[in-house]
């Protein structure tokens, strides 16, 4: 799949030929990304799993199987009727660890690369709402583009890429001073950029010109203080190029808002990229 390549490039991705695989492999393998397509109802796509004599996966079964993938798109007769209640789109956000969004794929092509660098998936379902056969994208085919039915399910607000924040931002008075002390991100970064606000609830002003190395800082400006947060700052790599990614903010502790960190946000670096199946053939690709 085309969006896969922008994404982690040809060689983390995964290609599942056999029929019957699917939901198999991503019970027992994790992935960024997966796309399957097969001839459709409300609650089954063909050759994904092994139901009946035509291979279907079904909602139970994709539930039962946990199915390990954070993103997918699904393309099938039916499945874009997600107001059904039991439905094989909703059923990916009902599985108990990975399933976060699923979108139905192919009437019309989702533009999803700018998550490539950095993007929230939210932008791209916006983009792909109001790309119309005229718009910015165009391919030789794009039925359904424009049209109502085209829907997220998920959260729009999630992206690609998870930088780990520090933790445990503490401040400590020493005179007119403040001294801040953190734990470090366990991501690869470059370094850390410091926030300063009148209130915990911000606004929140960079304090530092480059990210700092040290995992420590001394405010002398204690006057224009009330909260500290500090964020970590990551060159992120993807099938598109690089960009810079910082995570979400570690508070000071005390103060009104804090982030502690949620070790299962770490794990969309964790797994490989993305699996794609179409009836009798299957893609996979990972980070």
């Amino acid at each position: 799949m085309a969006q896969f390549l922008r994404f982690f490039t040809a060689a983390n991705i995964s290609t599942l030929p056999q029929e019957r695989t699917w939901i198999d492999s991503l019970s027992t393998n994790s992935y960024l990304w997966a796309y399957g397509c097969g001839a459709g109802t409300y609650t089954s796509i063909g050759g994904l799993g092994t139901a009946d004599g035509y291979n279907d996966g079904v909602t139970t079964d994709l539930v039962k199987g946990d199915v390990k993938a954070v993103f997918t798109l699904l393309f099938g007769s039916w499945l874009g009727d997600w107001d059904s209640e039991d439905d094989l789109q909703r059923s990916v956000l009902a599985t108990p660890s990975y399933g976060l969004t699923c979108s139905w794929s192919g009437r019309p092509h989702w533009f999803l690369q700018h998550m490539a660098l950095g993007a929230p998936i939210g932008y791209s379902t916006r983009l792909t709402q109001n790309n119309r056969h005229d718009g910015l994208y165009r391919n030789q085919m794009n039925n359904g583009a424009a049209q109502i039915h085209i829907a997220l399910m998920g959260d729009p607000t999630l992206r690609m890429h998870v930088v780990a924040p520090p933790a445990h931002l503490v401040e400590t008075h020493q005179g007119p001073n403040i001294n801040l002390d953190w734990q470090t991100s366990s991501d690869a970064i470059l370094g850390y950029y410091v926030y300063r606000a009148p209130t915990p609830k911000g606004p929140y002003s960079r304090l530092t010109p480059t990210p700092l190395s040290a995992t420590s800082f001394t405010d002398t400006q204690t006057g224009l203080a009330s909260a500290y947060m500090v964020r970590a700052l990551k060159l992120e790599t993807s099938g598109s190029g690089t960009y810079y990614n910082l995570s979400q903010g570690a508070f000071s502790e005390g103060s009104e808002e804090q982030i502690t960190r949620v070790d299962s946000l770490a794990r969309l670096e964790t797994h490989s990229p993305s699996v794609q199946a179409g009836g009798s053939k299957s893609q996979a690709a990972a980070p």
